[in-house]
Order: C-alpha cells, then structure tokens, then sequence
C-alpha cells in the first residue's frame, strides 16, 4: 500500500513538470538595478564626492538618514572616493557641514561647499512615491513657467 502511495506521489510531481517545466518556485521581488550610463557620467580621477542622505518626497528636507541600499551602490562603484554627509566631519569630530542640504540645493549652499571643503562632487538622492510623480517636477529645475 505505502509503495502504491509512493509511486501515485511521483507520478503526480512528474506530471506536474510537464505544466510547470522550470518547476513551482516563489519568486520574491527583485529590486536589482543596473544604471549601465554610470560609468560613462562619473570622473573616476583623484576627487572626492559627499553622499547626502537622501530626501523624500512630501518632506522640503532631508531627515539626515541614509537608505542602506543607496549607500551600498555608491561605495560600489565609487570606493573610498564616497563620503558619507555624517561622517564628513574635521579633526575634533565637528561635522565641517552645519546645515541639512535638499535636493534642491541653493546656490549659497553651493558657494558654502566650494569655499568650506575640498570636495569636488555632491551626490544628492530624492525618493518620490509613484502617485505623486504626474503632479510634481522632480526638481524645481525643471520646473516651467507657461504664459
């Protein structure tokens, strides 16, 4: 009797195979993203670029934390030449930039960055919620005035 069992079982998942030929697997979701312009768009010389936290949207500043997933892509490809905004800090342990910086960066914090650090490039990062995207420009750059 147990062996009757056993062999209706295989047949059974055999047959199942047929329908189903790469087999019955739960697939999570892959949230794996390849930008294959990165390398041609960054300078790989002797700079050094910040990593600001990253903003998101329906908040005008950034809550000064950084998205474990962003940071790990940065620093891949990038290396040591990636800087967190935490950790950009001078010999006392002082962060050398007071103030939270947006997405939308001002020209006086530009101005501030330029004459207060020795970095070349700022990376600045933003999250926005699907829904939100038909109804907001992603940057106020892009923004258009129409007469």
């Amino acid at each position: 009797m147990k062996f009757r069992i056993l062999i209706i079982c295989c047949f059974f998942l055999s047959s199942c195979s047929v329908f189903y030929p790469g087999g019955i697997t739960f697939n999570g979701a892959n949230y794996n993203y390849d930008y294959y312009a990165f390398n041609e768009k960054l300078d790989y010389s002797e700079v050094s670029y910040l990593l600001n936290p990253t903003n998101f949207s329906g908040s005008k500043f950034s809550n000064g934390s950084n998205l474990e997933n962003v940071v790990e892509f940065f620093q891949k490809k990038l290396g040591k030449k990636v800087t967190l905004k935490k950790n950009f800090k001078d010999k006392n342990g002082k962060l050398k930039i007071p103030f939270l910086i947006n997405f939308d960066i001002t020209d006086e914090e530009v101005r501030f960055l330029k004459s207060n650090t020795k970095l070349d490039y700022i990376i600045l990062s933003k999250i926005s919620y699907l829904n939100e995207l038909d109804h907001t420009s992603l940057t106020q750059v892009s923004q258009v005035t129409t007469p």
